[in-house]
């Protein structure tokens, strides 16, 4: 039985009932939801996972359209049928390690059984119509976006960007209005983390985390600069690292190329076949790359660039 008080949200082109605050800071709303394209819930999945990990050794367990995966110390997720989340913590995880992958590795799944493509990157506005970073994680796709933000741009969506194709284009849906943005990225941009929530860590000071890796925070970033309606996809960016000492560069890219970076950066893109859509995702990646352009932003991998890359970008858009 779902409780009537729920956090209620309007993100990825969905009407979202929640049980769990999606967000670091206050939702926006609360109370009942009559009407929701989706449901996130508390439950108890501990016979579920028996059953279906006694079965398979993957990391995600697939039967007909529902999702079910374990993330160690956090919790258990059921993602059924592009209709309901169901959350079954493990122990006394952190409600921020259960936000983290409800919102991440929990709604692409999500969006996936729903056939909207999840595509791993950040989504800004810029002359009335929606820009997509792309690119590897530690890339700086957050980073830029947020410069960006800066110079007036609004924002659209981080992390994933949810993108669906219709007979005249390709649109992007906003998602929730926050960023997050590594303790190195708040500190080149001028920001005062001291007012910011902090989302987790890695490094020496993170739980079991690796002693040669270096400490680094991420924090969670309100944004009010926020596109609320679905926009025309204007174009899209990869963002990669180059050598250490080279100049930020862009160049435009081939269709082809265009295509596979699509594929290669759809958010938890394992799923594609065990939910048999190959021949989907192919489809909608190709629709997408032929509806706009996409430029090679390159930066060095030794320096702060995120004002450089976003002059780059803001001279594509005009």
């Amino acid at each position: 039985m779902i409780r009537q008080n729920l956090y209620r949200y309007h993100a990825f082109g969905l009407r979202i009932a929640s049980e769990i605050p999606m967000l670091s800071r206050e939702p926006e709303e609360t109370g009942h939801a009559p009407e929701s394209d989706i449901v996130i819930e508390y439950g108890s999945l501990d016979e579920l996972w028996a059953e279906w990990s006694a079965e398979s050794e993957d990391k995600y367990l697939v039967k007909g359209n529902d999702v079910l995966f374990r993330i160690a110390e956090t919790a258990v997720y059921y993602v059924q049928n592009g209709r309901k989340i169901t959350v079954s913590p493990v122990g006394e995880p952190d409600l921020d390690r259960i936000r983290l992958y409800l919102d991440g590795y929990g709604i692409s799944a999500l969006l996936l059984q729903r056939k909207v493509l999840p595509i791993h990157g950040t989504a800004f506005v810029m002359n009335g119509k929606a820009y997509v970073i792309i690119g590897s994680s530690g890339a700086g796709k957050s980073t830029l976006a947020k410069a960006l933000l800066d110079l007036g741009c609004e924002f659209l969506s981080d992390d994933i960007v949810p993108i669906s194709c219709a007979e005249d284009g390709a649109f992007v849906m906003p998602a929730l209005p926050e960023q997050l943005l590594w303790e190195e990225s708040v500190q080149a941009l001028g920001m005062d983390s001291g007012r910011l929530h902090p989302l987790y860590k890695r490094g020496k000071s993170a739980e079991k985390a690796d002693p040669k890796e270096p400490h680094r925070q991420k924090y969670a970033v309100p944004v009010r600069q926020l596109c609320r309606k679905p926009l025309p996809l204007g174009g899209m960016f990869e963002l990669v690292k180059s050598a250490a000492g080279t100049e930020p560069s862009v160049q435009e890219q081939s269709k082809a190329l265009q295509l596979k970076a699509l594929l290669r950066h759809t958010f938890n893109r394992a799923l594609v076949p065990p939910l048999g859509l190959q021949e989907w995702h192919f489809t909608e990646a190709s629709g997408i790359a032929r509806s706009a352009h996409m430029w090679r932003l390159e930066r060095p991998a030794d320096a702060f660039t995120a004002p450089e890359l976003a002059s780059l970008v803001m001279d594509r858009g005009n």
